[in-house]
C-alpha cells in the first residue's frame, strides 16, 4: 500500500513539474488554455454527469 502511494506522490509530482515546463516555455497558450479551456472542461463534465444522471432516472421510471 505504501508503494501504491508513492507512486501515486511521484505522478503527481512529474505531472506538476511538466506543467510548470509548459508554463514556462509556452506562457500565452498557457493563459489560453486556463482562460477558454477549463470553463469548457467544466461545461463538459458537467453535462457528462448531469446527462448519465438522467439517463439513470429515466431507466429507473421507465421513461425510456
Amino acid at each position: 500500500m505504501t508503494m501504491a502511494l508513492h507512486m501515486v506522490h511521484d505522478v503527481k509530482r512529474m505531472e506538476h513539474e511538466a506543467m510548470i515546463r509548459f508554463v514556462q516555455a509556452h506562457p500565452y497558450l498557457a493563459f489560453y488554455c486556463l482562460l477558454i479551456g477549463m470553463p469548457l472542461l467544466i461545461l463538459a463534465l458537467l453535462f457528462a454527469v448531469t446527462s448519465a444522471a438522467a439517463l439513470v432516472l429515466s431507466l429507473l421510471f421507465g421513461w425510456l
